[in-house]
């Protein structure tokens, strides 16, 4: 309905960081961007897409170097 598009928000967020490893300095960057619906309940819909590209987040893989996107949903109470 158009009182759903009325209160739906764009959003779009960037992290930028250097992390140390071995003496060696190597930037991490992540990106997300995406819709956040309202719908009946009070809860809100998420769609976005996700990007990431450095050194792995997962303390065994540290390092390895990942580079994804992705596209997903998500139930915001």
């Amino acid at each position: 309905s158009t009182e759903v598009w009325n209160k739906t928000r764009a959003f779009a967020a960037v992290d930028v960081k250097l992390s140390g490893l071995d003496g060696a300095i190597s930037p991490i960057f992540a990106a997300q961007a995406g819709m956040i619906i309202p719908q009946r309940g009070g809860y809100d819909l998420i769609l976005s897409a996700y990007y990431y590209d450095g050194l792995s987040m997962h303390g065994l893989f540290l390092s390895t170097h990942d580079s994804y996107a992705g596209i997903g949903f998500q139930i915001g109470l």
